[in-house]
């Protein structure tokens, strides 16, 4: 039996009390995102960020997310 795989996305959801230009400005220093690559995540859409990761490499993005005030 294989193992889970996961698919991740993004909808521009933040934690309650983050600030969204706060937010922003550390997804994209986190993954080096221009202007319009971080736009492209907070389009107000399901945004498909990684597709068929395993339950480590979920769970290291969902804990990057979070740090920066969002959730995966």
């Amino acid at each position: 039996m294989s193992d889970p795989r996961f698919d991740l996305c993004f909808d521009g959801t933040l934690q309650p009390d983050a600030d969204p230009a706060q937010v922003r400005q550390r997804l994209a220093a986190t993954f080096k995102l221009d202007a319009p690559g971080i736009e492209r995540l907070f389009c107000g859409k399901r945004v498909v960020i990684r597709r068929e990761v395993d339950i480590a490499t979920a769970a290291k993005l969902d804990r990057v997310f979070k740090q920066a005030g969002a959730l995966l």
